[in-house]
This record gives C-alpha cells, sequence and structure tokens, in this order.
C-alpha cells in the first residue's frame, strides 16, 4: 500500500471527485446537502467551526472522510466519544473505502497515513507524518470507573488543519447532542 506520509497526503491529492455527472459519485441526497454546505461555509472569511448534522444512517462517514479532500487539508484529527468508534474512524479514513465504493476516488494504492490514538501521546513528533488522527477524549478519572461513557453524545468532531497555500481557515466540524 503506498504512501505519500508526511502530511502530503490530501494537498497532494488529485483523484479525488466530487461530482463528475449525475449519480457518479454516488453521493447520497443528504451527503451532498452536507458537502455543499460546508463548501458554502468554508468560502467564507471567518475561522468558525462548521457544524454537520444527519441523520442516523445517511452517510456521516462518507462526508467526514470526504471533508479533508475538499479543505485540502493538511491534516485532519478526528475525536469521536467512544473506542469503537475510533476503531471505525481510523479504518474508514486508512482505506477511504466509502468514498472508492461511490466512486469520488479511484481504487488505487494511495491511502492517507493514519493514526489511531490509543493512550496518550510520548512522542509528538511521530505524529508529524501522519494526514490523520484519530482519538477518543482523554481526561484523568476523578474517581471510579475510568472507562465511563463521555457525558456528551456528540459522535465526531472532525478538526482540519488547511493547505498553507490554500488561506482557508481551519475548520472543525461536529455533531450536536440529540
Amino acid at each position: 500500500m503506498g504512501e505519500i506520509g508526511r502530511a502530503a497526503y490530501y494537498p497532494a491529492r488529485s483523484g479525488f471527485r466530487l461530482y463528475e455527472a449525475p449519480e457518479r459519485p454516488a453521493w447520497r441526497p443528504p451527503q451532498l446537502g452536507a458537502i455543499g454546505a460546508l463548501m458554502a461555509h468554508w468560502s467564507l472569511p471567518r475561522a468558525t467551526a462548521a457544524l454537520v448534522s444527519l441523520p442516523t444512517g445517511t452517510g456521516k462517514t462518507a462526508v467526514g472522510v470526504a471533508a479533508p479532500h475538499i479543505l485540502h487539508a493538511n491534516r485532519a484529527l478526528v475525536v469521536v466519544p467512544s473506542m469503537e468508534l475510533r476503531r471505525q474512524m481510523s479504518l474508514s479514513f486508512r482505506d477511504e473505502g466509502v468514498l472508492r465504493r461511490i466512486g469520488a476516488l479511484p481504487d488505487d494504492e494511495v491511502r492517507p497515513v493514519t493514526v489511531e490514538l490509543t493512550g496518550r501521546v510520548g512522542d509528538w513528533a511521530g505524529l508529524q507524518r501522519a494526514d490523520v488522527v484519530v482519538a477518543i477524549p482523554m481526561k484523568r478519572p476523578t474517581g471510579g470507573s475510568s472507562k465511563r461513557r463521555p457525558s456528551s453524545p456528540a459522535s465526531r468532531l472532525i478538526s482540519l488543519e488547511p493547505d498553507k497555500d490554500q488561506d482557508k481557515p481551519e475548520v472543525g466540524s461536529q455533531e450536536p447532542p440529540r
């Protein structure tokens, strides 16, 4: 599997297709709406977070995996509330299969360097080559079990670092609590 590495995957990747023809790529209508809203938000000169909310089963993962391509981000930080979702999102970003299946990316061997953080970071320099870092919020337990569910039901926080040559704001996207 080929790796561009050193946080250069998204700005260097030219094979991403947002729209080619009707039904190609095969985005679902809620995904197209969310992507259009993100693009409109990111076109504004302010550096505020974008909020994306989609119903269950409509394709939030595809929108999240596509977001760094659309922004030409240098890297993406994906924060999720559970270990299971951390594994799932790490795999989704690592293989980008959801984008390949709908035709938004070619089926080649180039993949982003994806790091799944499973504990405290001991070597921050080791993360410099990552295109995507997927983590869960870490906080020191104040008593009781450290395996408690997060108090917020938010399912994703994606923070994107834009390509420095693109002059776009740093943004984040988060699903609101239900």
